[in-house]
């Protein structure tokens, strides 16, 4: 599944704010959280089991996952 949902954030009327119960492709469940504008963290849930793949501006996740596993991930957490 692709997760990429910097563009949901972007827009200046919402600087701040959260998101909770997106569905992804793939079988995956997403909350995040931004501050003026950037996210703060992303909470995925896969519930199949299937592939992670996670692109937030230039970083890059690839990750295998388990059927219910829940992963947060906050855009530091990863480089390039």
């Amino acid at each position: 599944g692709l997760v990429g949902s910097e563009m949901c954030i972007r827009d200046r009327a919402w600087p701040d704010g959260h998101v909770t119960g997106l569905r992804a492709r793939g079988g995956f469940t997403v909350d995040f959280t931004w501050r003026n504008g950037a996210l703060v963290e992303a909470r995925i849930e896969s519930k199949t089991g299937r592939p992670l793949h996670l692109h937030w501006d230039e970083q890059k996740l690839d990750q295998k996952t388990r059927a219910n596993e829940v992963i947060v991930w906050r855009p530091t957490d990863i480089s390039n």
